[in-house]
């Protein structure tokens, strides 16, 4: 009794309004009609909608504004209402009852909702005349409608500009731990990132320029299928789709022209305005086009272009290696990687964890030497991907690593060296005891795209050993180790003599 009185306070004030709209719209006639029907017939409330719900005249006019404004909403199949902090819907399911012979539509009223003034309200769910002769062993649809709470993800993490869209809401600025419900859409700016997580795991990551809509959220525990459909716009996502154990997860990604169907996979997805770019990494997708589909598995992307069927397979580029990894980074700094075959860009992301859903900055180039801007001290990722001619990514590599601050008001530290054979010694000039340590960068150019970094004591001193088959020349240089996470501006590059 309690709780279906909490309901009818919770719904009073949505539901009018819906009668509200749908009277302006086009169906209004019928709206009114129903609803008059309905008014009459609220004193009786229906077994099938609304059991429970006592005496109270309110809790019976307001099942029946349930019924009329669900019926009113078909082929909608469901209302929301958030009034008090949480979502709940009002969702349209139907029970089908098969005549017997010499029913009417009256006799199936009174059995069914109690009362015979619901025959119009059935007559009108099935298009039929309310006085219609019913013939044995037809088929009535009647409405149920069941409450359940509604479903929504989470903005997990978000950079940059985003703007979340919501229906009967003014456009405002995405923010982190926002609810995101069926029929949301979110646009990304310039340098927007955005991760959305589901409850059952499945992460959504959307990068800049683009423009999605979580068309449909039904994942409860204890529904049999989680079900989540997007709608993807324009732009550029990634999803790693999990499952709960024991429930299958259908994920589907739409653009107007091609879908992606999955189920368990980590994939990345493209819309363009006349092609549809697919790439799986872990799992398999079903990619749907002009009435065909293909089953992409992982190691291979695929293309849909508009009014065709889904193009040949494609393998995709293998991951790059990266070339020397020093202890730590600050802004100017470099990291390089050898050149991945057929690949005609790189993507470097930084990330605040290793499957890169939290992405800090990420920049696309040629070349393969990325240099660090300046960032807040801490552990991040760095991740690169190779793109090929067809726009497709490859798989990556991803390696830890460590930012640190920059004290330019610190003094620079220059060395000195000595050579004895193929050994160097290397030293700083004029090392400080109050510093606990220094860095020493080895590179066979003064680019030092490529570098070979050790960490040396108080001493400021190390022998290199050149290899007899090495390069022809190298360069060092030195800077020194402030604390964890600052460190002086490097010296002067000497070469090693």
């Amino acid at each position: 009794m309690q709780k279906q009185q909490t309901v009818a306070s919770r719904l009073t004030s949505s539901l009018h309004a819906m009668i509200s709209a749908l009277t302006t719209a086009h169906i209004s006639k019928r709206v009114s009609e129903i609803y008059k029907a309905l008014l009459r017939a609220a004193p009786i409330c229906s077994p099938v909608c609304c059991a429970n719900t006592g005496s109270n005249t309110n809790n019976r006019i307001l099942c029946g504004l349930i019924t009329v404004a669900a019926i009113m909403a078909a082929p909608v199949s469901a209302y929301s209402s958030q009034t008090d902090g949480t979502s709940y819907i009002i969702e349209l399911r139907s029970k089908t009852v098969t005549v017997k012979a010499g029913e009417t539509l009256v006799d199936i009223a009174k059995r069914e909702f109690g009362s015979a003034a619901y025959r119009r309200l059935i007559a009108e769910y099935n298009q039929l005349k309310p006085n219609v002769a019913l013939v044995a062993g037809q088929i009535i649809n009647l409405p149920i409608f069941l409450e359940r709470e509604k479903e929504f993800a989470i903005v997990a993490f978000l950079k940059g500009e985003a703007t979340l869209l919501r229906k009967q809401e003014t456009p405002r600025d995405l923010a982190k731990e926002d609810r995101i419900y069926a029929a949301d859409i979110i646009k990304t700016g310039d340098n927007g990132f955005v991760s959305i997580e589901y409850k059952p795991g499945t992460v959504v990551n959307i990068q800049p320029k683009s423009e999605l809509e979580f068309e449909s959220i039904r994942c409860l525990p204890d529904d049999a299928v989680c079900e989540l459909l997007l709608r993807a716009n324009t732009g550029e996502f990634s999803s790693d789709v999990r499952r709960r154990d024991g429930q299958p997860t259908d994920f589907k990604i739409l653009t107007p022209y091609a879908s992606a169907a999955v189920r368990g996979t980590v994939f990345d997805f493209q819309a363009n305005p006349d092609r549809m770019l697919v790439g799986v990494t872990e799992g398999n997708v079903a990619v749907g086009a002009n009435n065909e589909q293909s089953a992409v598995g992982v190691g291979f992307g695929i293309v849909a272009a508009e009014g065709e069927a889904p193009g040949d397979l494609i393998e995709l580029t293998g991951p790059p290696t990266f070339r020397g990894v020093p202890a730590r980074f600050a802004a100017g700094d470099k990291i390089s990687w050898w050149e991945v075959p057929e690949s005609s860009r790189y993507i470097v992301s930084i990330a605040t964890d290793a499957a890169s859903n939290q992405i800090v900055q990420q920049i696309r180039q040629g070349q393969q030497v990325f240099q660090f801007e300046e960032i807040s001290a801490g552990e991040y990722y760095i991740s690169v991907r190779p793109v090929d001619n067809q726009g497709l990514k490859g798989f990556g590599t991803t390696q830890k690593i460590k930012l640190v601050d920059i004290d330019n008001d610190s003094p620079v530290f220059p060395l000195n060296t000595s050579r004895s054979g193929e050994e160097v010694v290397i030293s700083v000039s004029e090392p400080d005891s109050s510093i606990g340590g220094y860095e020493f960068q080895i590179a066979t150019d003064d680019s030092f795209n490529d570098v070979i970094s050790i960490d040396v004591g108080t001493s400021g001193s190390a022998i290199f050993k050149t290899p007899s088959s090495g390069a022809d020349q190298y360069f060092a240089r030195a800077r020194a180790l402030l604390e964890t996470d600052r460190v002086s501006r490097f010296g002067p590059a000497v070469q090693l003599n």
